[in-house]
């Protein structure tokens, strides 16, 4: 190593104990690096501090890092205690902005390809007549994508869907998180810290229970059409997901149309 490379180590281990690096800050000017060559993309940037042992997020969401492009780790310090890492998502418009002139005559030839081969999909459906559904069908998913609630009951995650007596009831994605994660538990109750992880990331406690509540208030109220489905709330400790017994009466009602 080079006096040159030694003296820019030994400055960092001195910023890292008196000025403690802001990864908000690094973030601001990697950003801005990026726009100066026209790069529009979201970024974070990971500040690890080897000596305190503590790691440093500008995006706190676990979740946008599965899918990004990263940088090499960069490791500063007389020790190497300090290490930098960026990560990048870029944005798909703003890329095909960027190289759309380069890339015109390719766009133009896939256009036409496109064009041409649903053409004749097209005209393979009309040759070849559709089945007549039956009148009662209900679009039911594969059953090995589903699980089996009750015998009137399946619940299906991967389509975020729930079929109760023959009708689909719609539910979004942290609806149906909820829901497979409260009924995956042995006892059918989870705690607020074991719910928000997983449905939210790691945000502050705070404002993962204001966001498991409403998840939570849009569940029971998709949930309105069946009364055997309840979620009841364990005060200042979780949730519980209840299966209430399908009583005869109920039944009855539903096929007399009386309430």
């Amino acid at each position: 190593m080079s006096d040159l490379e030694k003296t820019h180590h030994m400055q960092q281990s001195y910023l890292r104990e008196e000025n403690p690096v802001n990864v908000y800050v690094l973030d601001s000017i990697w950003h801005a690096e990026l726009l100066k060559h026209g790069i529009s993309a979201r970024i974070a940037v990971r500040y690890t501090d080897h000596a305190a042992g503590k790691t440093y997020m500008s995006n706190p969401d676990s979740k946008f890092y599965e899918s990004t492009l990263q940088t090499l780790p960069v490791t500063l310090g007389i020790e190497e205690e300090v290490e930098l890492q960026g990560f990048a998502r870029l944005m798909f418009f703003a890329t095909i902005r960027k190289h759309l002139k380069e890339h015109a005559v390719t766009l133009v030839l896939w256009i036409v390809c496109i064009s041409f081969i649903s053409i004749i999909s097209y005209r393979k459906k009309k040759e070849i007549p559709a089945p007549i559904p039956a009148e009662a069908a209900v679009s039911v998913p594969d059953q090995e994508s589903g699980c089996h609630i009750a015998e009137y009951m399946h619940f299906y995650p991967k389509k975020h869907l729930l079929v109760y007596r023959g009708k689909e009831i719609k539910l979004t994605n942290h609806m149906t998180q909820l829901l497979k994660l409260l009924w995956a538990t042995t006892d059918h109750y989870a705690s607020y810290e074991a719910l928000i992880v997983p449905l939210y990331g790691n945000i502050h406690i705070d404002k993962g229970e204001d966001r498991l509540i409403q998840t939570v208030k849009r569940l029971k109220k998709a949930l309105e059409g069946v009364p055997e489905l309840v979620i009841e709330n364990v005060p200042k400790q979780g949730y519980r997901i209840l299966l209430k017994p399908n009583k005869p009466e109920s039944a009855a009602s539903e096929i007399t149309g009386v309430v």
